[in-house]
């Protein structure tokens, strides 16, 4: 994301005085006009006279290239979107080749950053580690000076939960910064940087200025219509989870997600649409196969806070997550029909605050109501539900194309073969699962 490097790259621009005594930090972002930009150059270079509102883009260019010839700079050009957004910033010069200045492009396409320079491999930015945002929060917070004892292990707490994405720890510090304002004693300040701690993803979402949700709506708005759908469903997975590249494949295939192309497989061609995420820095990978193919990856907390909001909403109705609490499921079943897709999260801990005596069971009742109430399902993934038989009403859901379940299996019984649409089967608890001869074509996970 944009943000990642700008934090960066603010913290040492003016460091490197010595080395470029003209250095200019250009905005380019997704709407820009040539014009604005060779100004904002010359804004810095001379000064602007009346004349130079009169030229054309080209005659601003070449004016830009007449003061940059054999000086030493460096431009920053920060935030572009696509190569050809590039190509309308060029600048050519007149005479001789300006050698002895730097351009350096931030973008967050990997594709960008590939296309400008194809002799130089792009320097990728790393999350932020544990200590570095423990050191950016205190800086952010107290400035030049430490911070006090009683709060370290709260800044270090607070600090953690940001995922070592920098945006986040400054607005994270803002927040700080005005709340200690109104604080006078220490003993206040420890309540409420306690109170934070306990939910710095809210705090995030409820910044006045919705810096974050901004800067992830920017990525988000300028993906392509299929993308956004990937990336939407990625909100299905628990916070910090570890999803494995296999499954998530599995789901978007069965989602109907993927567009076919001409002599590339639907498989191949998900693995693209991952990797286009990946190099969007809207997905992280977390470990690789051998042979390079993404093995499992994650989705930032934040960025994944983002999916569940904008899945939500009534333009999409993408997406609904549901949570259990001792008052019963929230939102309540009954406000449920217009959405798509339904994801309920299990928690031991919710299920221990229910004091349970032993095992439960799902009563027969509530398995047949599935298909009743999603008849169209094309997905169901229910693992930790232990069934001793595939429900009989099940194989009404006949656009099922991906199911996952615990159940204890050595064949499939023949009336699976209802569930002709059937592309993905994950079994839990079943080994060496057998498969009637009509069911060859299912892509079977025993695990």
């Amino acid at each position: 994301m944009a943000s990642l490097a700008q934090n960066i790259l603010f913290a040492c621009f003016n460091r490197i005085q010595f080395h470029f005594p003209i250095r200019i930090w250009v905005y380019v972002s997704q709407e820009f006009t040539r014009k604005d930009i060779f100004l904002t150059i010359l804004r810095s270079l001379t000064g602007l006279n009346e004349d130079m509102y009169r030229k054309s883009d080209q005659e601003l260019a070449r004016l830009v290239a007449f003061y940059l010839e054999n000086r030493k700079f460096l431009i920053v050009m920060d935030d572009v979107w696509t190569p050809m957004n590039w190509e309308k910033l060029q600048i050519a010069p007149p005479k001789s080749n300006i050698t002895v200045g730097k351009f350096l492009i931030t973008t967050p396409h990997l594709e960008v950053a590939q296309y400008v320079n194809q002799n130089r491999p792009p320097h990728n930015l790393r999350f932020l580690t544990q200590e570095e945002s423990w050191l950016l929060l205190c800086l952010e917070v107290f400035g030049k000076r430490m911070c006090p004892p009683e709060l370290e292990d709260l800044e270090k707490l607070i600090a953690n939960q940001c995922d070592g994405l920098p945006l986040a720890v400054v607005v994270i510090g803002d927040i700080l910064v005005n709340k200690n304002s109104d604080l006078d004693d220490m003993s206040s300040r420890k309540k409420t940087w306690a109170e934070v701690s306990k939910s710095v993803s809210k705090y995030l979402s409820g910044d006045p200025e919705r810096r974050m949700e901004k800067t992830i709506a920017l990525s988000y708005d300028d993906l392509p219509r299929h993308l956004k759908a990937c990336f939407l469903y990625l909100g299905m997975f628990p916070k910090d989870f570890e999803i494995p590249a296999w499954k998530l494949i599995c789901m978007w295939i069965a989602e109907g997600f993927i567009q076919e192309k001409f002599g590339i497989n639907l498989e191949e061609t998900t693995y693209n649409y991952l990797e286009d995420l990946i190099n969007r820095n809207l997905v992280r990978v977390e470990k690789r196969r051998p042979d390079s193919r993404v093995k499992t990856c994650r989705i930032h907390v934040m960025l994944r806070d983002f999916c569940i909001k904008e899945a939500g909403n009534e333009r999409e109705n993408f997406l609904q997550e549901m949570e259990r609490s001792i008052y019963g499921f929230e939102p309540s079943i009954s406000e449920l029909q217009k959405f798509r897709r339904l994801c309920i999260h299990s928690s031991i801990l919710n299920f221990i605050s229910f004091k349970p005596y032993g095992p439960r069971a799902l009563p027969t009742e509530n398995a047949s109501a599935i298909p009743a109430a999603f008849k169209l399902l094309r997905v169901l993934e229910v693992n930790p539900i232990k069934f001793t038989r595939i429900p009989a009403d099940m194989y009404q859901l006949v656009q099922l194309r991906y199911l996952s379940l615990s159940i204890n299996l050595a064949i499939l019984p023949e009336a699976f073969s209802k569930l002709w649409n059937i592309q993905t089967l994950i079994t839990f608890n079943s080994q060496h699962l057998k498969t009637p001869s009509n069911q060859d074509k299912i892509k079977q996970y025993e695990i």
